[in-house]
Order: structure tokens, then C-alpha cells, then sequence
């Protein structure tokens, strides 16, 4: 038979274990927000990185451009150094080929 006693027994028990779930449960919200924010945090650095990066690739590409065009005023101003040297010796080339 089911006395009074062991029904506040249990109910006791029941208490401990809703006061324990109660206690789990606020410390697991406690942790998800921690872990919330510390994505936050992970997600503005990241944001932050690309954005680095991104500024950097611009700058690279700048300066590929940049030396693109130096290439190629280089190689307008050799070309024109040897057409120069060329229309100098005309004789002396034709004179080895006909050798």
C-alpha cells in the first residue's frame, strides 16, 4: 500500500529533479549564448579577413597592371633602341647576307 510518506518521498525527489533539470537547463542557455557570441565573433573576423584580403588582391592587381604597362613601354622603347641600331648598319647587314 501507497502511504502518505512515500508520496512525499517521490514528490521530493521529483522537486530535486525538476530543481536539477532547472539548473542544467539555464546553464545550457548560458553556454549557447557564449557560444553564440563567440560565433559572432568568428563570423566579423572572418568578414574582416575577407575583406583584407580582398584589399590586397585589388592592390596586387594594381600593381600587375601597373607593371604590365611598364613591360610593355619597356619593350616599345627596346624595339625602337634597335630599329635605331638597324637603320645604322644597313650595308653591313645586307653584306652578310649576300656572304
Amino acid at each position: 500500500m501507497i502511504t502518505l510518506n512515500s508520496i512525499e518521498q517521490l514528490a521530493n525527489r521529483l522537486a530535486e529533479l525538476l530543481t536539477k533539470l532547472k539548473d542544467e537547463n539555464e546553464q545550457l542557455k548560458k553556454e549557447a549564448h557564449s557560444l553564440r557570441q563567440k560565433v559572432s565573433e568568428k563570423d566579423l573576423e572572418h568578414i574582416r579577413e575577407m575583406k583584407e584580403l580582398q584589399r590586397t588582391i585589388e592592390r596586387l592587381e594594381r600593381e600587375r597592371m601597373m607593371l604590365q604597362k611598364e613591360k610593355a613601354q619597356l619593350d616599345n622603347q627596346m624595339k625602337s633602341v634597335y630599329d635605331k641600331l638597324n637603320a645604322l648598319l644597313p650595308e653591313q647587314s645586307e653584306q652578310g647576307h649576300n656572304s
